[in-house]
């Protein structure tokens, strides 16, 4: 595989890794704040709605208390006076004090008077007779507590429920029965609770749920929009846990987040392919060019074998220094071969001049005795030549 290719492979997986752990850096510490900043959000919810109950719960014991502690009423549980009854157990009374219902007791348990609005008159029976059997009449009450609030179901609807100690205004007689105030947690409260709190709210008996996960937060739809739910259990007046408060919060907030996040990693992915794109050229431009340049070269030399070419090379890098070393080597190559050319001429000539010497005489350039026996030695190797030696002629003359 070629350089480019590899070092295009090699810039390609980068930038998937780069991507992949900024993806998950991002998603870890985007969605960990997300997770964290849902889940404060719903503790504060909770918060805000139990508040806002118990501040029902202190409104109504504070109403009691006016109730409980009025002479006409401790004289109401003593002489059952029926113009007590009119006057105050009605229905523009309860639907002032925004109460469903008001039941008086004695200290016997007999129910001496009472009275309701908005409720039907089974539901009135039922709950009576709820009330009766849980002995909410005193059973809310402790040593330390002459009136109390609790937040209770009966027959699956949530009810605010109060009762308190009867006595005169000044809380110097002994108490002679109980008063009972029932107020419903009905989709009006729901309503009041949402517009302070932004929060569906939902009650429920937890023996009725299965598979309860407390404080767990899920995400459901709702009318095609995404909602945060969570559930917590509640206790109930004997301080038990028997009541699952369930609420739901929009998801807007988070979803645009979510979109802004999603938006952000697609110009991420976008700039880096950009800058991969500007980056290749570059490279291409500045560096593979002028090595497939001198790859050429070099191929050029090794088919020529001409070691007198040199390359240009722009630049100050690396790559010029190799042009350069390259020339350089090149240009000692020649010298060398120029010498070892050399050298060779001046052996021939040297060789020709030993074999001329060998052969004659130095002084006249004859050819000696030496050159004329390698002659007769040729002479007397071939066939059909005949040839004479003379020799003391030195004695003719």
């Amino acid at each position: 595989m070629k350089l480019k290719y590899n070092t295009i492979v090699i810039a390609l997986c980068s930038a998937a890794l780069l991507l992949g752990l900024t993806y998950g850096i991002f998603y870890w510490v985007f969605y960990g704040y997300l997770d964290e900043a849902q889940k404060l959000q719903i503790d504060k919810d909770f918060e805000m709605v139990e508040m806002i109950i118990e501040n029902e719960k202190e409104n109504l014991n504070s109403i009691l208390k006016d109730w409980a502690y009025w002479d006409d009423t401790y004289n109401f549980i003593s002489d059952r006076n029926p113009g007590y009854v009119t006057a105050n157990l009605n229905e523009e009374s309860l639907e002032y004090l925004n109460l469903n219902m008001m039941i008086f007791i004695n200290l016997t348990g007999d129910v001496i008077g009472y009275g309701g609005f908005g409720l039907k008159n089974e539901q009135t029976a039922a709950l009576m007779e709820n009330i009766r059997q849980k002995n909410l009449y005193t059973g809310l009450l402790t040593d330390d507590e002459d009136v109390r609030t609790n937040l209770m179901i009966l027959n699956g609807q949530p009810y605010l429920i109060a009762s308190g100690w009867v006595n005169n205004s000044n809380l110097t007689a002994t108490s002679n029965g109980t008063i009972v105030m029932v107020k419903t947690v009905d989709d009006e409260m729901t309503a009041y609770i949402e517009a302070l709190t932004g929060v569906n709210v939902e009650l429920r008996e937890a023996g009725a749920v299965e598979n309860i996960q407390e404080n767990q937060i899920f995400k459901r739809d709702f009318a095609g929009k995404p909602y945060l739910t969570a559930s917590r259990l509640q206790r109930d007046g004997d301080d038990e846990k028997t009541m699952l408060m369930t609420i739901s919060r929009v998801e807007e907030n988070f979803s645009f987040i979510k979109h802004q996040f999603n938006l952000f990693m697609a110009s991420f992915v976008g700039i880096l392919l950009l800058l991969l794109i500007i980056n290749y050229f570059l490279v291409n431009r500045y560096f593979f060019k002028r090595i497939e340049k001198l790859i050429a070269f070099t191929k050029e030399v090794g088919l020529k074998g001409d070691t007198t070419l040199s390359i240009e090379m722009d630049g100050r890098d690396e790559l010029k220094t190799l042009a350069v070393s390259i020339n350089q080597m090149l240009k000692e190559i020649d010298q060398a071969n120029q010498s070892i050319e050399s050298n060779i001429a001046k052996s021939k000539i040297d060789e020709q001049e030993i074999l001329f010497l060998s052969y004659s005489d130095p002084l006249t350039q004859l050819k000696n005795r030496d050159y004329m026996k390698s002659q007769f030695k040729v002479l007397s190797q071939q066939q059909g030549v005949h040839y004479f030696i003379i020799t003391q002629l030195s004695q003719l003359n």
